[in-house]
């Protein structure tokens, strides 16, 4: 045996090294093979932070290797690589961490470890190291905290202002030039939403003159207004250098005809398919989770919809009124009915009504239609409910908007949506779309997916039936810009659901996305601190492959799985875990600047 090296650091070498390789080949096998295995996971690393921390298992991986490799060699600088990794250990690999790494800390700090180094040389060095982890921490703490965002904005409004689009005027006016007379327009801005009231008053100012009258204001999911002019002013509005858009108020979010009608076949029992049992064997059943279903409206007052005497929906938007249509209502009872017909799938959670559809006859036609005035209110009541309540709230959007046809109420739709999940930790979780090949007039891939299911920060999902097979009027993928959607499927077709009149059967993606909405719900019961990203991860990774092995474009990464993702969604690093870190790592830090001194002593021993 090596007398410089005892035989616990010989163990610590071949810990670090095996755990590094085996870190870095979990992520490689998640994240480009698809394959996926959560008791793998809970041992050599955690891979489920890798959606929102890119590459950083992949890094790990490899720091694990390269320190071992200096132990090995009696470098320092092995040492302060140790001190760090353990620290992310205990925080980022519970429970497995938490034992192995307090253990080696205490032993790392033992004269017989400490002797097997050579003198310390070069403390300037440690202290120029030690400085940086405590600046790194502290740069991470204030990201986490938002107190950077914070103060960014504020020193970028005051050194430059607003940021300003020198666009021409004309290309900021979208789908009005048909129009005469007085229009209802949305007026976009260009800065972010921490300063979009500052700026729209400053604007709104400017623009007066040629403003009829403003009906709206965005400020938490988007930064614009919808005000009533006269379009002979719409070039002196767009010259404005705060204006980044002009977009006529318009009905694009419909309800095709065949997408509201009910099925008249056997009813299926699909929270079998979808892994819940075990989980409300657990106790977890959405207690304390707020789901936001934005759709035709809610039947408040039906009788299972009511839970001790009290009705589910405990508030909501009512643009046009509180109930439109069936629709809401069956999209509600997937996520939480009450009755042993139609029991949801998070039967305790509380529902928001965000009622934004209405009738709208469209050439001789009546549709369930939404414009995109409606769609932003419907985000902004959202995003505000999370403010003032403090409830993790997730928005179920069984609804869409074709990325062909109207491109950008589509963009516009998922910036917002985008924002809900970044920026207030909503999940948003959306239809897929019903515009599968069966569908007449088919249009071909890759313009089937919806916006908002097509958002980076949303989750799409598509519809199977009962024996598993991907329904044929199910949206496929990949989204019009090229991003992977659908993300995973449920059960759509011939789906029970509650009606004002009872109980019926349906099908469409608009049952499918509820049924994962539920699913979310109970995930995040016990794990309210996980991010967005982490769920949708969990409910990636954790879903029961269909079709092609690993991803595609018809089934996602599979149907989702309650069981399987919440084995994951339990070993997610929480937001409050890593701030612990980061503050830990300053008392690291510390340690590094004053390890010359401490292993000076160390070695006196």
């Amino acid at each position: 045996m090596n007398q410089k090296n005892p035989l616990p650091k010989h163990l610590i070498v071949a810990f670090f090294m095996i755990h590094g390789l085996l870190y870095s080949m979990n992520f490689i096998l998640v994240d480009i093979i698809g394959i996926w295995n959560k008791y793998f996971n809970v041992i050599f690393g955690n891979v489920t932070m890798s959606d929102t921390f890119l590459f950083l298992p992949l890094i790990l991986g490899a720091s694990y290797v390269v320190v071992g490799y200096g132990l090995l060699a009696n470098e320092h600088w092995a040492r302060i690589g140790l001190f760090l990794l353990c620290l992310q250990g205990i925080f980022i690999e519970f429970p497995f961490g938490v034992i192995v790494y307090l253990s080696i800390l205490i032993y790392s700090l033992t004269p017989s470890f400490s002797k097997s180094f050579p003198k310390t040389k070069g403390v300037a060095s440690y202290q120029l190291a030690g400085v940086s982890v405590i600046v790194v921490a502290i740069v991470a703490i204030l990201i986490m905290t938002g107190v950077s965002q914070g103060i960014l904005s504020f020193t970028s409004y005051k050194i430059r202002g607003h940021a300003l689009s020198y666009d021409s005027a004309e290309s900021k006016i979208i789908d009005v030039e048909e129009y005469l007379g007085q229009v209802d327009v949305l007026i976009e801005f260009t800065g972010d939403i921490t300063m979009a009231l500052q700026q729209q008053d400053e604007t709104i100012i400017e623009i007066a003159p040629y403003i009829t009258e403003i009906k709206q204001r965005f400020s938490e999911a988007s930064n614009g207004i919808i005000a009533s002019v006269d379009t002979r002013y719409l070039l002196d509005i767009a010259e404005n250098e705060n204006v980044l858009r002009i977009t006529k108020v318009k009905p694009s979010f419909r309800f095709l005809p065949y997408e509201l009608e009910q099925a008249q076949m056997q009813r299926s029992t699909s929270y079998l398919q979808l892994g819940t049992e075990e989980l409300w064997n657990q106790g977890l059943t959405g207690k304390g989770i707020t789901v936001a279903v934005m759709d035709t409206g809610i039947r408040e007052d039906h009788p299972d919809l009511q839970r001790d005497g009290q009705s589910i929906v405990v508030g909501g938007l009512h643009l046009y009124g509180e109930y439109v249509h069936d629709h809401g209502t069956m999209v509600a009872s997937c996520i939480a009915g009450q009755s042993e017909d139609v029991k949801g799938i998070a039967p305790d959670v509380n529902l928001l009504n965000i009622e934004v559809f209405h009738w709208e006859t469209i050439g001789g036609v009546s549709y369930l239609s939404a414009t995109n005035a409606d769609i932003l209110q419907g985000f902004e009541f959202v995003a505000n409910w999370k403010k003032l309540t403090g409830d993790y709230v997730i928005l179920s959007c069984s609804w869409g908007v074709s990325a062909q046809s109207y491109s950008h109420d589509a963009d516009v739709c998922i910036e917002s949506a985008n924002r809900l999940a970044v920026q207030y930790n909503i999940p948003v979780i959306a239809a897929a779309g019903n515009s599968g090949p069966t569908v007449k007039p088919y249009t071909s891939i890759p313009y089937q997916v919806m916006a908002p299911a097509g958002g980076e920060h949303v989750l799409a999902v598509g519809a199977i039936d009962p024996l598993n097979n991907i329904a044929p009027f199910s949206s496929r993928g990949p989204y019009y810009n090229g991003l992977n959607k659908p993300d995973v499927v449920a059960p759509g077709v011939n789906v029970i659901v509650l009606t004002p009149t009872g109980v019926d059967v349906a099908s469409g993606t608009s049952f499918s996305c509820p049924y994962v909405s539920g699913i979310a719900a109970l995930l995040v019961q016990e794990n309210t601190d996980v991010s967005s990203e982490q769920l949708y991860d969990a409910l990636k990774r954790g879903a029961t492959d269909l079709g092609t092995e690993g991803y595609d474009y018809e089934y996602g990464y599979g149907v989702a799985s309650g069981e399987g993702s919440y084995a994951l969604i339990t070993q997610s690093v929480s937001q409050f875990f890593i701030l612990i870190m980061f503050i830990a790592a300053i008392g690291i830090g510390l340690i590094i600047i004053a390890y010359p001194m401490i292993n000076k002593k160390l070695r006196k021993r």
